[in-house]
């Protein structure tokens, strides 16, 4: 069965295997940081549901976030309920408004859930 348009896949790096990895209900995930720089070598223009925006490149994420000041619900739709608490590098809990999937990508490749998160 094909992968494509599934949560997470991204038809350029698939070794056509399926990952039953599962999620509890309450999970922590980790994130390097976030910032709003406008010049870091480390950031690129990506599509998001038609939309461009610029994101940081982290590798070690295991999650896809934006601050809520850029949630918009007509671009995005309504939030769902995130179930998961978020922990940035110094360890502190990041507040987890709600989360929403988005394509991400040029011509819709690859469907992401995007975390949005309170930034004090």
């Amino acid at each position: 069965m094909s992968q494509v348009w599934k949560m997470g896949h991204n038809q350029r790096v698939c070794r056509s295997s399926v990952n039953d990895k599962a999620e509890s209900p309450m999970d922590t995930m980790f994130l390097g940081a976030i910032t709003q720089k406008k010049s870091d070598p480390l950031t690129v223009k990506i599509p998001m549901n038609e939309y461009s925006f610029v994101f940081k490149v982290n590798t070690v994420a295991d999650v896809r976030v934006i601050p809520n000041e850029l949630y918009r619900r007509d671009w995005y739709g309504p939030l769902k309920q995130a179930g998961m608490s978020l922990v940035v590098l110094s360890q502190n809990t990041l507040a987890v408004i709600g989360r929403f999937e988005a394509h991400i990508g040029m011509h819709k490749k690859v469907v992401e859930r995007v975390h949005v998160v309170k930034v004090l």
